[in-house]
């Protein structure tokens, strides 16, 4: 549990601080109904995408996507937190056992 809700804040926090473009395909925008390349953001993939017809142009991050003014793409969300939570539950696996060979030990 706790290493979902971790993964959770990583996945989400990845779209603050890994911004690149993508191809998104927007039938409703005129030039882009067979595709155009917008700032995108998340990491590994990305899966915030600026939706040029509502948001402001060239920006775009989790917190955009859930208020709708950008799109989110659940699938490639849902592979990013996936990751996040097993990187966290690796780490968090790696700690507990860390404690248990040195339980008088602490660090601060």
């Amino acid at each position: 549990m706790l290493a979902a809700a971790l993964g959770l804040m990583l996945a989400l926090g990845s779209s603050f601080v890994a911004v690149g473009t993508a191809v998104a395909v927007y039938p409703d925008i005129m030039g882009c109904e067979r595709g155009c390349t917008v700032v995108a953001s998340g990491w590994p993939l990305r899966y915030a995408r600026d939706y040029p017809g509502l948001s402001v142009v060239g920006r775009t991050d989790a917190f955009e996507a859930w208020l709708g003014s950008d799109r989110l793409d659940p699938a490639r969300f849902a592979f990013d937190w996936a990751l996040w939570s097993a990187v966290a539950g690796a780490l968090l696996m790696t700690i507990g056992k860390r404690k248990r060979r040195n339980p008088g030990s602490s660090l601060g």
